[in-house]
């Protein structure tokens, strides 16, 4: 749910924003983009900041001021990762 909340969307719009809605890896524009946090993903920060639910999401300030960049989807699903999908 944490990817629905407006706050998420801004922080993924931001990032488009800053990226010119270009895939950071392969330079596709006009495809499906994903918003990566990165070089620390959304995973570790939650589990550094040991967030559990939606409203410690909205206060932990490191997914928010979190750096990230543009992928496309083919470049945002590498191995290890699961597809939404699977999720």
């Amino acid at each position: 749910s944490i990817r629905e909340c407006p706050k998420y969307k801004m922080w993924r719009f931001s990032i488009f924003q800053k990226d010119d809605f270009t895939c950071q890896t392969c330079g596709e524009r006009g495809v499906y983009l994903e918003a990566d946090h990165y070089p620390i993903s959304f995973i570790a920060i939650l589990n550094k900041y040991k967030v559990r639910t939606y409203e410690q999401a909205l206060n932990c300030s490191a997914l928010w001021n979190a750096e990230g960049r543009t992928l496309c989807r083919k470049h945002h699903l590498r191995p290890g990762r699961l597809s939404k999908k699977d999720c």
